[in-house]
């Protein structure tokens, strides 16, 4: 009886937790860290600079600290498992060096030509996540394939796009307080993005609960609890981008306050990545 017991507490283990650790699929859970990483501090980057570039120089050594994160994180890219794969150690290449040239020159640009150059590298960035989600697919697991596919097309995309609305608003205010005008091409861009925010956060709820579904254990914090902060922080940030820049109302914010409402958005959107990709790495673990 007791072994038939012992045999069957062993027979529900293996149903809940498979027998070989899935090494394939934490090496992914390793390198999209790195690229979030990557990602996340280009986007400052990008904004603090263009921020420095439209008049506020008080940003300098913010930037210089963004760029010291950018350099960790191609580092750790550069060392990680699924970073070795030919197809994408090429463009990790590409992306470094190109990285590398337009930190050294940035804040000599033109703020329009640097912001559109920082930005055509983070879409470099978000390619390389949609190559590395095609390269790694058939080594995951379920629960890793719903994780990673909603990880990297769309809490990625829509970090960027919250990052670029924080610094064209961020710019924006520089400018206004600089020469007491708006640039109506940025109020443009700005009114584009806002609808795009709410399309591609939309699909990111989706897909959070469809990963919420297929992992039988709690997580750390309550998944629905972080989505509903992040819901109403971001509705939040845009409601006060379209009075601010779209309905003309006055504002007493500085570019620095309002980029960090962006960037308190994009850190909630970082809490359920982490969340997601720490099931990821929790269900790749075997008995062996």
């Amino acid at each position: 009886m007791i072994k038939i017991f012992i045999l069957t507490l062993l027979a529900i283990n293996l149903i809940a937790q498979p027998l070989f650790s899935n090494h394939n699929q934490m090496d992914t859970s390793n390198y999209i860290t790195s690229l979030k990483d990557l990602l996340i501090a280009t986007q400052k980057t990008r904004g603090m600079t263009y921020t420095y570039l439209k008049g506020d120089s008080s940003v300098v050594f913010i930037v210089m600290n963004f760029r010291k994160e950018m350099k960790k994180a191609l580092m750790e890219l550069e060392v990680s498992q699924l970073g070795g794969d030919k197809v994408l150690k090429s463009r990790e290449e590409r992306l470094s060096d190109n990285l590398i040239r337009l930190n050294r020159n940035a804040m000599n640009m033109n703020p329009e030509k640097m912001f559109q150059e920082y930005t055509i590298e983070i879409e470099n960035i978000l390619v390389l996540a949609n190559l590395a989600e095609i390269r790694s697919s058939e080594n995951l697991n379920e629960l890793g394939k719903l994780s990673v596919e909603n990880l990297l097309k769309t809490a990625l995309p829509l970090t960027e796009d919250i990052g670029q609305l924080r610094a064209l608003g961020a710019g924006s205010i520089a400018t206004l307080n600089e020469t007491g005008s708006l640039d109506e091409s940025k109020i443009k861009s700005m009114q584009i993005l806002l609808p795009e925010i709410e399309s591609v956060l939309r699909e990111f709820e989706i897909g959070s609960a469809s990963v919420s579904a297929h992992y039988s254990k709690p997580m750390d914090i309550d998944l629905k609890t972080v989505l509903s902060t992040n819901r109403a922080d971001i509705d939040t940030f845009m409601q006060l981008t379209d009075k601010i820049f779209l309905k003309g109302e006055s504002t007493t914010l500085t570019p620095q306050e309002y980029f960090e409402m962006g960037t308190n958005c994009i850190n909630n959107l970082l809490k359920i990545f982490k969340l997601q990709n720490k099931a990821i790495m929790a269900s790749s673990k075997g008995w062996f």
